[in-house]
C-alpha cells in the first residue's frame, strides 16, 4: 500500500485491486451491522440510538473511503509503470474514486448523515465506472520494456487518450473544490467570468468519458499479443531518500492532533469520537498543511538551495494568510468598536422603575435586577400584549401578570432582531446583540445605548485546517457569558446617567 516505486505485473495488480473493492464493498454492506453493534455497546434508547447512527457514520464512512482511495494509488502508479507509461498516469485511478466522493460517503448510511451535511441529492457514481474501466485496462494490458525513451507506446491513441483523461480530471477537480463552501465564496468573484467558457466542457464530461471508455478498448485489444522486450529486466530500484518522510509525516499527525485538541472543548470535542469524527475533515487538512512546511524546512536545513528555500516560502503560504486573518479580525472589531463609538448617545437622567424589554424570548431576568432601581420589568410581545414581572423577594421567582398599558416613563430595552440597528443580512455573534437601550418618557425618547457584535471569530490558535477554511472553534456562549454581556451593557449604559446625577 505504501510502495511506490517499481513495477507490479497484470496478475498481482488484478488481486490487488479485487482486495481493495471487495474490502470497501464489505464496509458498506456491512455497516448496518456496525452501527448495531455501536447501539448496542452504548445502550442507546429509542430517542438517542439515531444519533449514535449518525456519529458512527461521522467516524466511520470519511475514514474508510479514504483509506480506499489512497490504498489504490501505490498499486497503479507500478502496474501503469509495468505497462510502459509513465507512473504517474496511474494517479488517474484513485482521483476518479475521489470524484465521487459523496456516493461513497453516504452508500449504506442513513439518510441522516447526508441530510446532516447538507447533501439532498446524490449523483450517481459516473466517474466510478470509468475508474472500474481503467482498473480493467491495467489489468489486461502486457508489460511493456521498450526502453527508457518509450513514454507513450500507444501513439496516436495513447495521446488522445491523455488528452481526454486530463479534461475530465481538470472538471472532476473544479466540480469538488467548488463544492466546499471556502472555495465557492474565494472563488466566486473569478467563477462569473470563466463559466461561461467552461460550461460546454462541464457538459461534454459524460460523453468525453464514454470516448474514453471506448478508446481504452482500443488500446487493449491492439495490445494483445504484446512480447516484452525486456521482460525479465525489472526497473532499477530508486537511491535511498535522506529525507525521512515517514518521522515528518508521523510529527505532522501528532502535531495536528494536539492543535485539534487545544482549538475545541475539551468537555465535548476533544473526547475519542470527537477525534474520530473530524479526523478526515479537519485533523488530516493540518497534517497535510504542517508535513509541507515541516518537509520544506527539513530541505533547506539539509540542501541549502534556491529551489527548497522557494518550497518554504510556498508551504509557509497558508500561515501567512491565517496571520492575516487573524489581523483582519482584529482590524474589523477595532472599526466596529469605532462605529459604535460614533452613534450619539444621551445620559440617561435617571433610573426609571420600570423597564419594557421588546425581544423574541424572555432573559434571564436575574440580569434585569442586578440593576439598582429597576422593580418592574415588561416584557412586549407579539400582538401588542404586555407581560409584566415585578421584583421578586428573597430571590424568588416572579410570576407575570397581563397590563394594559406601559408606565409614563420608563427604560426601553431592545434585543437581537427587534433593535433598530439590526441589519437586515449581517449575522451576529451568539452574544453578539444587538443591545439598545432608551429612555422614554411622555415628552422624549433618548437614545442611552448600543452595542453589537458582527460574527467574525478568529481563526484558533494553533493554526487548524478544515475543509471549509480555518477553524474557529467550536464553543458557544453559555448562558452565564450571554448575562453577563447583558449585565454590562446595561451598567455601562447607566452609569454615565448615575454620575451626572450624583449617585
Amino acid at each position: 500500500m505504501f510502495k511506490f516505486h517499481g513495477t507490479l505485473d497484470r496478475r498481482r495488480f488484478l488481486w490487488a485491486s479485487a482486495l481493495r473493492i471487495g474490502l470497501f464493498v464489505a464496509s458498506i454492506l456491512g455497516f448496518p451491522f456496525l452501527v448495531r453493534a455501536v447501539a448496542s455497546a452504548t445502550r442507546c434508547g429509542v430517542d438517542t440510538c439515531g444519533v449514535v447512527g449518525l456519529i458512527t457514520a461521522m467516524a466511520f464512512k470519511p475514514l474508510v473511503f479514504i483509506i480506499f482511495v489512497f490504498s489504490f494509488v501505490g498499486i497503479s502508479v507500478r502496474r501503469a509503470r509495468d505497462a510502459g507509461v509513465p507512473g504517474w498516469t496511474g494517479l488517474f485511478v484513485p482521483l476518479l474514486f475521489a470524484f465521487d466522493h459523496g456516493f461513497f460517503l453516504f452508500a449504506g448510511a442513513s439518510w441522516a448523515f447526508a441530510f446532516s451535511v447538507g447533501v439532498l441529492r446524490i449523483p450517481p457514481p459516473w466517474h466510478t465506472l470509468l475508474a472500474l474501466a481503467c482498473i480493467a485496462a491495467l489489468c489486461a494490458l502486457p508489460t511493456r520494456r521498450d526502453g527508457p525513451g518509450a513514454r507513450n507506446p500507444f501513439g496516436y491513441a495513447g495521446l488522445a487518450a491523455f488528452g481526454l483523461g486530463l479534461v475530465i480530471a481538470v472538471a472532476g477537480s473544479l466540480t469538488t473544490v467548488l463544492s466546499a463552501p471556502a472555495f465557492m465564496v474565494a472563488a466566486k468573484p473569478v467563477w462569473g467570468v470563466v463559466a461561461p467558457w467552461l460550461s460546454p466542457v462541464m457538459r461534454s464530461v459524460p460523453y468525453l468519458m464514454v470516448a474514453l471508455g471506448a478508446l481504452l478498448a482500443w488500446i487493449v485489444w491492439r495490445g494483445f499479443g504484446h512480447v516484452a522486450v525486456m521482460p525479465s529486466a525489472p526497473l532499477p530500484e530508486p537511491p535511498a531518500s535522506d529525507i525521512p518522510i515517514k518521522t515528518l509525516a508521523g510529527t505532522a499527525f501528532v502535531l495536528a492532533a494536539l492543535a485539534f485538541m487545544a482549538s475545541v472543548d475539551h468537555q465535548h470535542g476533544a473526547s475519542m469520537i470527537g477525534f474520530l469524527v473530524q479526523l478526515p475533515t479537519l485533523i488530516l487538512p493540518t497534517a497535510v498543511l504542517y508535513f509541507c512546511v515541516l518537509l520544506a524546512a527539513f530541505v533547506v536545513v539539509k540542501r541549502r538551495t534556491m529551489k527548497s528555500v522557494a518550497f518554504l516560502v510556498l508551504a509557509a503560504l497558508p500561515f501567512v494568510h491565517w496571520a492575516y486573518a487573524q489581523w483582519a479580525t482584529s482590524i474589523a472589531h477595532q472599526q466596529e468598536a469605532v462605529e459604535i463609538a460614533a452613534i450619539p448617545t444621551t445620559p440617561v437622567p435617571r433610573v426609571p422603575a420600570t423597564m419594557v424589554i421588546e425581544t423574541r424570548s424572555v432573559p434571564d431576568l436575574h440580569t434585569i435586577w442586578a440593576i439598582d432601581g429597576i422593580e418592574h420589568v415588561i416584557i412586549k410581545g407579539g400582538g401588542g400584549r404586555l407581560q409584566q414581572y415585578d421584583r421578586p423577594l428573597d430571590r424568588g421567582r416572579s410570576r407575570p401578570h397581563e397590563v394594559a398599558s406601559l408606565p409614563h416613563e420608563y427604560l426601553l430595552l431592545r434585543l437581537g432582531p427587534e433593535s433598530r440597528f439590526a441589519r437586515r443580512g449581517l449575522v451576529y455573534g451568539p452574544a453578539g446583540g444587538p443591545l439598545e437601550l432608551r429612555f422614554v418618557n411622555s415628552q422624549r425618547e433618548d437614545l442611552v445605548g448600543v452595542w453589537y457584535r458582527s460574527f467574525s471569530p478568529r481563526p484558533t490558535f494553533p493554526p487548524v485546517l478544515t475543509m471549509n477554511g480555518w477553524f474557529h472553534g467550536v464553543k458557544g456562549p453559555t448562558r452565564d457569558e450571554v448575562d453577563g454581556n447583558l449585565r454590562a451593557f446595561l451598567t455601562r449604559s447607566l452609569d454615565s446617567g448615575r454620575k451626572l446625577a450624583g449617585r
